[in-house]
């Protein structure tokens, strides 16, 4: 609903940011049941809702014909996000606590999130021809 109201240029980069305050300030809620509860059911809306933005996003800047090999080669970049478990692991072997990982990894999405609004969107839609 928010995509078809306020287009993917602003529903990706606040899906991200809400993504990246949720992992940043989650050492505040996860020390009860209730705040796992709450943080498990945000952060698999805010995942969930990445893959349908993100489709939509194909769909109206390249095309619905170019769905399925642009997608799949952005959906591909989820191999580097498989990566943030073993991280978090190493620090939690560090810590004891997954409080530190989960604020780095926050504080990337929001550096991720600054230089997506920091490009020049149209230049990069008209450079890239796949």
């Amino acid at each position: 609903m928010l995509f078809d109201r306020f287009g993917g240029r602003k529903t990706m980069p606040a899906n991200l940011i809400l993504q990246a305050m949720l992992l940043i300030l989650s050492p505040l809620y996860l020390k009860s049941t209730q705040g796992l509860f709450l943080f498990a059911g945000l952060a698999g809306f805010n995942y969930g809702g990445v893959l349908v933005l993100y489709a939509s996003e194909v769909s109206h800047v390249w095309g619905v014909d170019s769905v399925g090999r642009i997608y799949g080669l952005l959906f591909s970049s989820n191999i580097f996000a498989s990566l943030a478990p073993v991280g978090a692991g190493v620090v939690f072997d560090w810590t004891g606590n997954f409080d530190l990982a989960f604020v780095l990894i926050g504080v990337g999405i929001g550096m991720v999130v600054a230089g997506f609004l920091l490009l020049k969107r149209n230049w990069l839609c008209r450079e890239v021809q796949i």
